[in-house]
């Protein structure tokens, strides 16, 4: 059974942790994505880091298809727009905790299933380790 990508609840997740940790959340995401809507002048080349605590943005939406949320520059409201795959990271600006979200991509994309065959209970088998006989060392 194919399950739906797990980014956008791992990302609303983090963004609720970070908040209920009192810290303001910040994203970093590819600039020149297809489907990024920012004003140009905001944009850095390569990647971007904008602040999204709950005071500096609002009407946050996370979804399947990505982040949107509005925000102010220079006193201009704008709605930005941020698809899943822009995404590169998640933090906290006061302490730089946080999560890098492409590697959850990563795993979302794998091919890779777990199935009765893999798992070695299922095939009787039972890997013994060789014990060994615990040792001290004498440090003067």
């Amino acid at each position: 059974m194919t399950m739906s990508n797990s980014l956008p609840y791992i990302t609303s997740a983090l963004y609720d942790w970070i908040e209920d940790n009192n810290c303001s959340p910040h994203i970093v995401f590819k600039s020149n994505h297809p489907g990024v809507v920012i004003p140009a002048e905001q944009l850095d080349p390569n990647e971007t880091v904008l602040n999204i605590s709950h005071a500096a943005i609002k009407n946050l939406k996370i979804n399947t298809l990505g982040m949107q949320f509005l925000t102010s520059f220079q006193g201009k409201i704008s709605h930005i727009i941020l698809p899943l795959e822009s995404l590169i990271a998640i933090y906290a600006i006061e302490n730089g905790e946080g999560f890098l979200l492409q590697n959850f991509q990563a795993i979302h994309n794998k091919s890779t299933h777990i199935s009765d065959e893999t798992i070695p209970e299922k095939q009787n088998t039972i890997q013994k380790t060789k014990k060994q006989k615990p040792t001290l060392t004498i440090i003067k």
